[in-house]
């Protein structure tokens, strides 16, 4: 049985493993993986430690995460699309980014959101007029891009 922290588990299969830590001695950096330091100087703050380290994190992966999510689709003009509006709450965001990307109103948008139970790609394609079944066609024909088969309004 595999005894280590849950964090540390993984199989050879899982693929790459990025380890990010602000402590060089961190349990996680001397983990299998690849490790990346992200040291962070003295908190001005006492106990602040948690955010300086999560802001030095986040600006060092930025940079491989982001071609990541652009690379298969995920992202379209600026926007994260491969996203689902899962709860009334959650339905204002893809609203808006249906509504600019498909230049349609923020009613059309909700109600193609709708449609496609928060499937944010199908809504913006159901937004300029497709059938749903035609959505889903043509996302599966192009791999999943958008900027094909978006219309220019």
């Amino acid at each position: 049985m595999d005894d280590r922290p849950t964090e540390l588990r993984h199989t050879q299969a899982d693929g790459l493993h990025l380890r990010p830590a602000a402590e060089i001695g961190a349990l996680i950096v001397k983990a299998q993986g690849h490790a990346i330091h992200v040291g962070t100087p003295p908190e001005p703050v006492a106990g602040s430690t948690r955010l300086g380290a999560a802001t030095a994190q986040k600006a060092a992966l930025n940079p491989i995460s982001m071609p990541v999510g652009i690379g298969p689709g995920h992202v379209h003009d600026g926007s994260m699309v491969n996203v689902r509006a899962g709860n009334a709450k959650l339905v204002g965001r893809p609203a808006r980014i249906v509504a600019r990307v498909a230049r349609v109103d923020e009613a059309a948008a909700k109600g193609a959101l709708a449609r496609t139970r928060g499937g944010v790609k199908r809504a913006m394609l159901i937004a300029q007029g497709q059938t749903l079944e035609d959505a889903e066609h043509a996302l599966q024909q192009s791999g999943g891009h958008l900027a094909p088969l978006l219309q220019a309004n």
